[in-house]
């Protein structure tokens, strides 16, 4: 039984390393296009309100534990 799983899993391993990807183009994130990249400031604080309005739902979640173990 042992020799036959072993066989089974070496098969798989054998055929997991020939077949790989074949299409390995990328779309580069890292950095913005200039023609997407804000031109003014306010498309700039547009852009930053969703981060900060999350960031404000997270420390209203964390004050609200904290307060309960004081309690």
């Amino acid at each position: 039984m042992f020799k036959k799983q072993y066989i089974t899993g070496a098969f798989l391993a054998v055929i997991s390393l020939f077949s790989s990807c074949t299409n390995l183009d990328e779309e580069i994130f890292s950095s913005i296009p200039e023609k997407d990249f804000y031109k003014t400031e306010s498309e700039f604080l547009a852009a930053m309100v969703p981060i900060y309005s999350s960031m404000r739902t997270l420390t209203e979640q964390i004050g609200r534990a904290s307060c309960r173990e004081r309690v």
